[in-house]
């Protein structure tokens, strides 16, 4: 055994080891770098939705709590609901063509400490609430909130009906 010479076992990574491992971390890193943009701007989507929502339910809320009687313009402007108790068609304000008739008024600017305003909340935001009556002894109060979102018009709308009892 004299000609047989121990080779001593080397303990670490080689080089193509090392490579490969630091092209998986870049992979892994440019992957995740380019879903951040795209998540940020669906959250930003889902943040304007949910502030929409949250907007046209207390104003729903608010309107059922003064009931039947007091949906009139003059009670809803009283009351700091509405902007001005001028009818507005949303057909020509939004563009939006399911709303008919100039007896939508409008909620952008006001703010009476019960809710918020859509245009302090929303890019270009804006809030209606229309009422109209169905039959007799029931109003239907529909409340809108209209942002735009890269260019594009959202909205969000919610109906109750309010019975005389």
């Amino acid at each position: 055994m004299a000609g047989k010479t121990k080779r001593t076992k080397r303990r670490g990574f080689t080089l193509i080891e090392s490579v490969v491992s630091m092209f998986t971390l870049l992979v892994c890193a440019l992957i995740f770098a380019g879903s951040v943009p795209i998540a940020n701007k669906s959250r930003g989507k889902a943040q304007n939705a949910n502030i929409a929502l949250s907007l046209a339910k207390k104003q729903i809320e608010t309107l059922k709590h003064l009931g039947y009687a007091n949906m009139v313009p003059s009670q809803l402007k009283a009351s700091g609901l509405i902007d001005s108790t001028t009818g507005k068609n949303l057909t020509a304000v939004m563009l939006y063509p399911g709303a008919t008739g100039t007896n939508s008024y409008e909620f952008t600017g006001s703010d009476a400490g019960l809710i918020d305003s859509p245009g302090d909340l929303l890019p270009n935001g804006r809030g209606f609430v229309r009422i109209t009556d169905p039959s007799m002894d029931v109003r239907q109060v529909e409340v809108y909130v209209f942002w735009t979102e890269l260019g594009e018009s959202r909205f969000v709308k919610l109906a109750v009906r309010l019975a005389n009892l």
